[in-house]
């Protein structure tokens, strides 16, 4: 793994990668739309470069994943991708998804989900009557997901799931919170499945910098293709004196990374530490979308 640094983007980090790129198929849902200047079309912008062979564009907004797709196509001519219908707001919506998904014959090596709804200045609920932000960021995530799994499980020991996230786990506890996708790297691991979460590093305090959509970008190619995460994280994780994370994910699964490199866990975020949480969190996200996952 090369050294990369807050000002690195995402066309180094894919330059650095591209090995572990080509000829892989990726899927990157977003909450609203795939935004012609947002993270995830960045993300899908530096991938497109180096001959993956798809990428599936899913949003809310047709139109605007379609901009997304024309943008590609002229950078990356010949490029394979493809459009995806998705409101993750909407339980209904994400099964519709995941079933048209499941009729693809290509698996999904890559699954980065970039959903991002967060400060809503008042309540809001989704279609099914959850508040918004855990909704969308969290229930259609875990639904579409959990129901495209036989995809993901084609693609063999090395798959990928990707959740973009935030270091602000560290700032206040979440009844039941699984700050890093713990609970899909426990259960899928044995099958070889890897899964890990990320914040892209926007600003977050009056003193930090901002990023630009690039750097943002890099740590969505690094968590989705840096084939080095594995090894780099156990020590990581012993570094921080994370007993307990350590031990659940001291093979890499599970690692949270900032800046395109794993990550430590805050040692005050003693919430982040509850063996329980994880499970908590699983079984009351397959009550409220109605279904079980066993893996």
């Amino acid at each position: 793994m090369g050294k990369f640094e807050f000002e690195t983007t995402g066309e180094e980090v894919a330059n650095a990668f591209e090995s572990e790129i080509a000829g892989k198929t990726g899927s990157l849902p977003t909450s609203y739309a795939l935004k012609a200047h947002g993270l995830g079309a960045e993300a899908a912008r530096v991938i497109a470069l180096h001959r993956p062979a798809l990428i599936i564009l899913a949003g809310r907004s047709l139109a605007k994943a379609k901009q997304t797709e024309h943008l590609l196509s002229e950078q990356s001519p010949g490029i394979n991708t493809r459009v995806l219908s998705l409101d993750l707001g909407s339980l209904q919506s994400v099964k519709e998804a995941a079933a048209e998904v499941n009729s693809y014959s290509e698996s999904i090596d890559v699954l980065i989900n970039n959903a991002g709804v967060m400060a809503i200045p008042r309540l809001a609920r989704t279609t099914d009557g959850f508040e918004l932000q855990f909704g969308t960021n969290h229930l259609g995530h875990f639904l579409l997901t959990n129901l495209i799994m036989p995809k993901i499980i084609a693609a063999g020991p090395g798959a990928r799931i990707i959740n973009v996230s935030s270091n602000g786990y560290q700032y206040s506890s979440v009844n039941f919170e699984d700050p890093n996708y713990q609970s899909l790297a426990q259960k899928l691991g044995p099958l070889g499945i890897l899964s890990y979460s990320l914040d892209p590093g926007e600003k977050m305090m009056p003193d930090q910098k901002f990023k630009t959509i690039g750097q943002g970008a890099a740590t969505h190619i690094a968590a989705a293709f840096d084939p080095s995460i594995k090894s780099q994280s156990y020590l990581l994780l012993l570094a921080a004196i994370c007993r307990i994370v350590a031990y659940q994910i001291s093979d890499g699964n599970g690692v949270f990374l900032e800046h395109s490199t794993p990550s430590a866990l805050a040692e005050q975020s003693t919430w982040l530490f509850d063996e329980s949480g994880p499970q908590k969190l699983w079984d009351m996200s397959e009550k409220l979308v109605g279904q079980e996952f066993r893996y």
